[in-house]
C-alpha cells in the first residue's frame, strides 16, 4: 500500500470506535492500522513509523497514557491525540506533559478529529 495522506494508528479498545475511525479516517485518504490493547499498539509503534497516533486513555492491559510516553519517546515527532469518554484536568495535564497534542472527549464527530489531525500534520509539514 502506498503512503496518502499521511498513516494513522488507532489504539482503541472499542471495536466499534476504532472501525468508526478507520472508516472516517480512510474515506479522508489516510491509511490506518488499528490496535485493542495497548500492548499491539506499542508493537506496531515500534514496527512502523506512524504520522498520528489516537489513543484511548482507558485500555484493558494498560493504561494510553503509557502508550503516549513511550510514543512520544521513542518518535518526539509523531502527533500523538489521546481519546478519553473520563476527561479532567489532571488527565488533560497529564496527556499534554506525556507527549499527547490533545486531549479530545468521547464523543467527537467526524469533522472535529479530521481537523484536529489535518491542522496538526500541515504545521508539522
Amino acid at each position: 500500500m502506498t503512503k496518502e495522506r499521511g498513516e494513522i494508528l488507532i489504539v482503541e479498545d472499542d471495536a466499534s470506535v476504532s472501525d468508526a475511525l478507520t472508516i472516517v479516517l480512510e474515506d479522508a485518504g489516510y491509511l490506518v492500522v488499528s490496535a485493542l490493547t495497548a500492548a499491539a499498539g506499542l508493537e506496531k509503534a515500534n514496527a512502523q513509523s506512524f504520522d498520528v497516533i489516537i489513543t484511548d486513555i482507558r485500555l484493558p492491559d494498560r493504561s494510553g497514557l503509557e502508550v503516549i510516553r513511550e510514543t512520544h519517546m521513542n518518535d518526539p515527532c509523531c502527533v500523538i491525540i489521546a481519546i478519553s469518554a473520563f476527561r479532567s484536568p489532571q488527565l488533560i495535564d497529564e496527556s499534554l506533559r506525556l507527549g499527547a497534542r490533545v486531549l479530545l472527549s468521547k464523543p467527537f464527530s467526524p469533522s472535529e478529529i479530521l481537523n484536529w489531525i489535518d491542522g496538526q500534520l500541515a504545521k508539522k509539514r
